[in-house]
């Protein structure tokens, strides 16, 4: 739930749990890290350690190892992702901060493009208070919200319909992502920055 930015009812769940938000965040954060490693292997055991069904002193020290390797590997790109991100000041007052996840970040180490986004998503968020930031690649593209309505299921149906792209995927009202044909990424952009231009 705190790994999902869940918010509102979490606190008692939180509460019930007997463990900060800081606490469960780092544990979500350290199975995070390493299920993007493991991928499809077989993890049953180290997830069970991180969730807390072994010994205590274990997870402890599992979940303080991984999360701070996460938090150091997020800073890292961090860094270059802030340098290379484009924001522009829509006409309807929404800033637009666009990442070209495919060359300013590492391929194939943690974060992802979608929690790198989400990442830099974050700290932009703290200087414009209504954002949406677009982290793209080849032939993806990973959104995130805040400050607006932006319905990003119903977006994903008008660009299926307006581009010849291949166009899928979805998400809810602040986050959310797009697949489509490499060969159409800059129709598909700017129609879904047009969009975002034309919210209310």
């Amino acid at each position: 739930v705190v790994g999902d930015r869940a918010e509102g009812e979490v606190c008692k769940y939180i509460e019930l749990s007997g463990m900060s938000k800081e606490e469960l965040a780092d544990i979500a954060l350290a199975i995070e890290y390493e299920g993007f490693y493991l991928r499809f292997r077989s993890a049953s055991q180290i997830i069970h350690e991180l969730l807390g069904f072994g010994r205590k002193d274990r997870q402890k020290k599992l979940v303080k190892m991984l999360s701070t390797y996460a938090k150091e590997a997020i800073e890292e790109q961090l860094k270059t992702a802030l340098e290379n991100v484009k924001i522009q000041i829509l006409p309807n007052g929404i800033a637009l901060a666009a990442l070209d996840v495919e060359n300013y970040a590492k391929k194939f180490t943690f974060p992802p493009p979608g929690k790198l986004t989400g990442e830099v998503h974050d700290r932009l968020k703290e200087k414009y208070e209504k954002i949406v930031t677009i982290g793209y690649g080849p032939d993806f593209a990973v959104i995130r919200s805040e400050g607006i309505q932006l319905d990003i299921p119903k977006i994903v149906e008008e660009l299926k319909n307006e581009v010849v792209a291949g166009v899928d995927g979805g998400g809810h009202l602040v986050v959310g992502s797009i697949k489509f044909i490499q060969a159409k990424r800059k129709d598909v952009l700017s129609r879904l920055a047009a969009k975002i231009g034309n919210v209310r």
